[in-house]
């Protein structure tokens, strides 16, 4: 029979307990990667609002002949545009 060695197993538990911690360190930095992808998105929706903001500004100066129809037309339109610029990330549910 063989004499086993009083400190057989201590390599399988330093294995687990490097396991333990790296799994105590994902669960807490996971959320912080989530918020921050959050982020990014919102970020992207306020650029993409303030692009949409200066077509807009720019397409009612260039309107010279009647603005007021240019302003009809696109509060008509204002849902398809905010559709757009959500519809790119992917996130909007109608």
């Amino acid at each position: 029979m063989k004499r086993r060695d009083k400190e057989s197993g201590f390599a399988m538990l330093l294995v687990f307990l490097m396991a333990a911690c790296i799994a105590i360190t994902l669960y807490f930095e996971v959320p912080r990667v989530a918020f921050q992808a959050e982020r990014q998105r919102e970020l992207l929706l306020v650029d993409r609002g303030n692009q949409f903001k200066r077509a807009i500004q720019v397409f009612v100066t260039d309107q010279t002949n009647n603005p007021r129809i240019a302003i009809r037309h696109l509060s008509t339109s204002w849902r398809v545009l905010t559709t757009i610029a959500i519809c790119a990330i992917g996130t909007w549910i109608p």
